[in-house]
Parts: C-alpha cells; structure tokens; sequence
C-alpha cells in the first residue's frame, strides 16, 4: 500500500487519488490494522501515513494530510510509540522517523492542528516533553515546545490587552519581535519561552516546568474564549 500511495500521483491526478481512497475508505481499513497490536503491522501504518507526508511534499497538494491531522489517524502513532516496549527497535525507529519527517515537512498551519489535538489529549506530558522521552524525538518536540510559547504567549498578552491582567513588565522586547534571521530562530524561541514562564511564575507564585506552560496554555485559551462570548457593556 505505500509503494502505491508513492507511485500513485505518476498516474493519477491527486483529485483522483482523494477521491478513489475516500470510496474505498483506505484510511480507516489500513490504520485499523494497528488495533490487532502486531509489530510488522504498525511499521506498515507509520510507513503509509509517511509516504502521504511524502506525496504532500512532492505534488505540494496538502489536502489528504489535514484529513488525516482532521480525523485522528496521526494520533495512534503516539499511542503506539508508549506500547513499544523496545523503543530501538524497528517500530519505534521507525516513529521516530514519522516525526521527524512531520517537523521538516508539515506546513505550519498543519503543525498547529497536530500541536492542538495532542495536546487536549495529553500527548505533550506522557510523550513529547516527558523526560524519558523527549530527547528521542528531538527536532519534534523543540518545534511543539516554541507553538506552545508563542500560543501561551500571545494568550498572556490577549488577557492583558482586555483588562484582565496588569501589562507584565517584563513583556517581549521590540528587540525579540524584531529577530527574523533563520540563524536567530532557536534563540527567539528560548526567549519567549523564558519570558511566558517567567511572567505565568510571577502570577502563580510557583516555578513552571514546559508541560506545566502547556496545560497553562489551556486554561488561558479557555479564558480568553470566555471573555469572548460575554457581551460587552
């Protein structure tokens, strides 16, 4: 099923490659297959959900990877990751590889859905950021860790410029918003991760570890969407 998702767009327009795999609901049939829980079976899944990543990149066509983002099939992936007791085995490199190929190739707007969904399904504690794990997928979570400063960031930020919060004093610099150099990137994104937890530790009186700035997160959107939709004296 990969070599065909691979060689597939050589013959067929991608209009055609969507629509023949929603008939035969190729997405569902083939993920399914990580229920039964057998090793050479879940490299297979990963491999298809890589070679549609692949195809994305090749035909600059995104549409079957947000279907996939949109209806959960990255989501086992995770889940399949903690049941792999060898994680140097075949599986779990090959998961690894999954993520990396997601965080080199998946369009921001892409990364942002994946980013949301695991995190309301707690994927960033038990998996991405926890200690055990994180350094294993490297380039993956150092790319979920700067979406979750930036978000919580610009949460902080939106609560402020409402009334709810004091203006922090100690705000992103004009000098850190103005750090566009590709070479500059990972500096900015420490930057702002340094300065959310330090104004969330500030307003909480305890330190806060990455996972706590993510949860964090949460609570702030959940604010914010209720500031939203109470109506305006």
């Amino acid at each position: 099923m990969n070599k065909f998702v691979l060689e597939s767009p050589q013959n067929s327009s991608p209009m055609q490659i969507r629509m023949y795999f929603a008939k035969q609901n190729v997405h569902q049939k083939v993920c399914n297959l990580y229920k039964q829980n057998l090793v050479h079976l879940n490299v297979e899944v990963v491999k298809y959900l890589k070679a549609h990543i692949q195809v994305q990149t090749q035909l600059k066509d995104k549409v079957t990877v947000q279907y996939l983002i949109m209806k959960s099939f990255f989501d086992i992936v995770p889940q399949m990751y903690l049941q792999t007791q060898n994680k140097n085995s075949l599986l779990g490199s090959c998961i690894l590889s999954f993520f990396e190929q997601i965080a080199e190739q998946l369009e921001n707007e892409q990364l942002e859905k994946l980013f949301q969904k695991y995190t309301k399904q707690g994927f960033h504690r038990t998996v991405f950021l926890n200690e055990a794990y994180k350094s294993d997928f490297k380039r993956f979570s150092q790319v979920y860790m700067s979406w979750a400063s930036r978000e919580s960031l610009e949460c902080l930020e939106l609560l402020e410029s409402e009334g709810k919060r004091e203006p922090s004093k100690d705000a992103v610099s004009e000098e850190m918003r103005e750090v566009k150099s590709d070479s500059e990137n990972e500096r900015y994104n420490d930057m702002v991760y340094q300065s959310t937890v330090k104004k969330i530790d500030t307003a909480s009186g305890k330190q806060v570890d990455m996972n706590s700035l993510i949860d964090h997160l949460q609570q702030l959107k959940a604010r914010s969407n209720r500031s939203e939709s109470q109506p305006s004296n």
